[in-house]
């Protein structure tokens, strides 16, 4: 590969970035390229919890299941819940450990 050539070609990756952030500042959202597969949030911890989530992970049946079958944005919107439940694992526990506990009567609580 040649300087001339290098530069060419660097001079056109420097475009189309510049094209980016100029439709992004439009509002036009450009489709991210995906270089590498998304590893499986597995830690070999392969048990169900009380509503059915991996205690490991956090995916729940139909997810482990389909993982290999889905594509990367599919496997982001999975790992995205996966933090939510996370979260709301911690939530639970620090409200145990201050005393607070909350009333599971409503069934729409199981919802979120």
């Amino acid at each position: 590969m040649g300087v001339c050539t290098g530069i060419q070609d660097m001079n056109s990756v420097l475009s189309r970035c510049i094209f980016i952030d100029q439709d992004q500042r439009l509002g036009v959202r450009m489709e991210q390229l995906d270089f590498f597969t998304i590893p499986s949030p597995c830690i070999g911890v392969c048990q169900a919890n009380q509503r059915g989530y991996c205690k490991g992970c956090l995916r729940s049946r139909e997810e482990r299941f389909h993982w290999q079958d889905m594509n990367n944005d599919q496997k982001r919107h999975v790992i995205k819940l996966c933090r939510q439940r996370y979260q709301r694992l911690l939530r639970r526990k620090r409200e145990q450990e201050a005393g607070i506990v909350q009333e599971t009567d409503n069934p729409q609580q199981s919802l979120f």
